[in-house]
């Protein structure tokens, strides 16, 4: 007998991927926040926040995902969006006008991941800092 092979799910399709996005915007205090009360309570809203994710990309899409397919979606789009982000601020620092602007979709996912997750942390400082407090 043949060992079984386990079955690749399809792709994300562009309206489960819109309804992740839209659905992370949504509770993006809860997912992302680290400061919602007690540890548990905390584990509890953000588990519940993403069951509601999923049961809106369920609403859309054609195949059923679990929650952790769709956290890991939900992270490689992050991921991508970075790098968009990250380019098109690269390409707009040269000089001779601004390159393309970002397509609706990749804004709101910066906007929900929020400008220092790209851009870092203005005016922090960079390098390590003695014991006495002198960089």
């Amino acid at each position: 007998m043949e060992p079984s092979k386990s079955k690749r799910n399809t792709h994300f399709s562009a309206n489960e991927i819109t309804a992740i996005v839209g659905g992370v915007s949504r509770r993006k205090s809860i997912i992302n926040g680290s400061l919602c009360g007690s540890t548990v309570t905390c584990s509890q809203k953000k588990k519940r926040a993403w069951e509601e994710v999923a049961d809106e990309v369920w609403a859309v899409g054609g195949s059923v995902r679990t929650v952790e397919e769709i956290k890991k979606k939900w992270s490689n789009i992050k991921v991508e969006s970075k790098k968009q982000g990250a380019l098109h601020r690269h390409e707009s620092n040269k000089t001779g006008g601004a390159p393309a602007a970002l397509d609706d979709e990749c804004q709101k996912i910066l906007a929900t991941i929020g400008d220092a997750a790209i851009y870092g942390i203005k005016g922090g400082l960079e390098g390590t800092i003695n014991c006495e407090g002198k960089v």
